[in-house]
This record gives structure tokens, C-alpha cells and sequence, in this order.
């Protein structure tokens, strides 16, 4: 059944005027010029996004909807302040990971192909990312940084001659985004000829072998963790809610921890991973792993004790009861 569109007809409101609204329905508060200046600088529609958990669902109709009964302006505030936090926390550590990444990813992939071109040659990928090298490629044929004009004056790549003009990966990488080397990850074919057949079990691949020195089981669940910080490090830049976001469930996680993850609803055994606080492990599972000083630990602790709100919204982060208790951060 096609479903029929109404014309958006909702006027702009000044911050006085949200208020009034939230007022109406129900919302109380302790500090309106609090609020206003609040308002005047996040806007109402971002602010809205921290005021859904308040909202009481139960009554029918939702529209207008109305507030459980003591919510506040405050309580919505504690959680838009601890979301900050959280990505501030996550950007704060990703630059050294994603650096790690990309060095480990090129040094293996250099020690068996022998040079730094693989990245370009078709016969390691199962789908060569095609996309990815045409758009580095161009930023690098491009760029004004000093490496670069170097590089064009002084050398060609003579391995791949369709990317004559391309670097190898270590210099190409320092103007690769995280999508691109996921892209390039994701695509990479652990069977690839210049591969070493795997031996007896457990059959672990060169590229597997690389995941265990990042704190991964397999190959895969790398990936699939770059595939979540990709997704989780785009929410951060653009200054996203991310405390409750439903995120790319990283794989290969609940092993891990000594600290289970809740179920995704009650009665389950289904961990819950589509989290910030799985995206957190998976960061963890790194730098302790690389001997980088992360502090996610006390960092969130100070975070819960700063903005108290969050404490009642554990779940909805992924975090579990305990979860400061948990051998992963010893």
C-alpha cells in the first residue's frame, strides 16, 4: 500500500516557545535560562533525540506524546553531557588505532608480497576495491603535501603499471580514510596465491595470525571491528547521539570479556553487541593488546560519576552490571 506523504507545515519556534511545549507536556524544570541557552545553541531537534527515553510510550495516543512522570530538562541534559563525553573519549583513542591498523595491515601484506604495491594488484583480493584506489589515486595526484609533490618528482611504480604514478601503501596510507582501509580489509582474500597454504589445524591464516596480535580470534572479526569503529568514528565526527545508537554489532566479542553483555531484551541469551560499550571493548581489546594507555576505564567511571543520569541507562549503552569488575581492563 503506497503511503500517502502530508506537506511539512511546522513552523520555526524560538527556544521560550520549546519550552512552553515541553512544558505542555510534562516535562519539568528546574532552571529555564538553563534551558534556553541550552536550546539556543544545541537546537530543539538535537535536543529532542536525549529527550525520547523520557517519554511515556505506554499512553495511547502517543501524539502529543507526554513525559513520564518526573522527568526533567536536567535528567535529558546529564545524558547530552555524557554523550559528549563518550565521544570525546572514542576520538581520543581511535587516531593511534587506526594508525596501528593500517602499519600492521602493510607489513604483513608486504612481507609476502615483497613490495609496497599490493594494495594494487587484483590477484590478492577477492573483489579488488576499485573505488578505493581510483578516489586515492586522484587525493593523491592531487595533494600538495611535500611527500607527495617528492614522490612525482622522483619515482614511478614499476610492479603495477596501470597505477604507475601510485605510492606504495605506507605513503599512501597517510592519506587513507578509515572507510577506505576497511574497504580495502573487507576485500582482501586470505586464500590469495601469495599466501602460504594454511597448515594443519587450527588453520590460521597470515592474516589471521595479524588479528591475534590486535586481540582478535580470527581475521574476520578485524574486519568486522573496523567496520564498527568506521561506523562509530562517523558518528563522533559529526557530533552524533551515540550513548543508545543502534551501532554495527562487532563480532567475536563475547569470549573476551568476564563480564557478560546484557541480552539484546530481557529473557534472552542473545548478548546485546550493537553498542558503544562493545565498541569500547573492541578498542580495549586493542591498545591492551598493543600496550597503548587507553584509560576507557576510569574514563567512563568518571563519566557515570560526573553525569549520574547515565547510571540509569546502562542497558541502553550496552553496559552491563559490574561491567568496572571485568578482568579485560587489568
Amino acid at each position: 500500500m503506497a503511503t500517502t506523504l502530508t506537506q511539512y507545515s511546522k513552523p520555526p519556534t524560538t527556544p521560550q516557545e520549546q519550552i512552553q511545549k515541553l512544558k505542555g507536556q510534562g516535562l519539568t524544570f528546574a532552571d529555564e535560562a538553563l534551558a534556553e541557552r541550552v536550546l539556543s545553541k544545541v537546537g530543539y531537534f538535537r535536543f529532542r533525540g536525549y529527550l525520547y527515553p523520557y517519554f511515556d510510550l505506554s499512553v495511547v495516543p502517543v501524539t502529543p506524546r507526554k513525559f513520564k512522570a518526573g522527568a526533567s530538562f536536567e535528567q535529558a541534559f546529564d545524558m547530552y553531557r555524557f554523550d559528549v563525553g563518550l565521544r570525546q573519549l572514542i576520538f581520543s583513542i581511535l587516531p593511534e588505532v587506526e594508525v596501528l591498523l593500517r602499519n600492521d595491515l602493510d607489513t604483513v601484506m608486504c612481507g609476502h608480497a615483497g613490495h609496497g604495491f599490493w594494495y594494487l594488484t587484483g590477484s590478492w583480493f577477492t573483489a579488488f576495491p576499485e573505488r578505493t584506489i581510483q578516489a586515492l589515486q586522484t587525493n593523491f595526484a592531487k595533494s600538495s603535501e611535500a611527500f607527495a609533490n617528492h614522490y612525482h618528482a622522483t619515482y614511478f611504480n614499476s610492479h603495477v603499471p596501470r597505477y604507475k604514478g601510485m605510492p606504495p601503501f605506507w605513503v599512501a596510507a597517510e592519506m587513507t580514510t578509515l572507510g577506505q582501509s576497511l574497504e580495502i580489509f573487507r576485500n582482501l582474500k586470505e586464500t590469495a596465491p601469495g599466501f602460504p597454504a594454511p597448515g594443519s589445524i587450527p588453520k590460521s591464516t597470515p592474516l589471521d595470525k595479524m588479528a591475534h596480535g590486535l586481540g582478535a580470534t580470527h581475521y574476520r572479526d578485524i574486519v568486522s571491528w573496523i567496520h564498527s569503529l568506521r561506523d562509530t568514528r562517523n558518528v563522533c565526527a559529526h557530533h552524533g547521539r551515540l550513548w543508545n545508537r543502534n551501532l554495527r554489532a562487532p563480532s567475536g566479542l563475547p569470549s573476551k570479556v568476564s563480564v557478560p553483555f546484557p541480552p539484546i531484551h530481557s529473557g534472552a541469551t542473545q548478548p546485546k553487541l550493537n553498542t558503544v560499550y562493545a565498541v569500547l571493548i573492541v578498542l580495549r581489546l586493542i591498545c591492551k593488546k598493543r600496550f597503548i594507555d587507553d584509560q576507557i576505564q576510569p574514563s567512563l567511571r568518571a563519566l557515570l560519576a560526573q553525569y549520574p543520569e547515565a547510571n540509569n541507562h546502562l542497558a541502553a549503552a550496552g553496559i552491563p552490571i559490574g561491567w568496572e569488575l571485568d578482568t579485560i581492563w587489568t
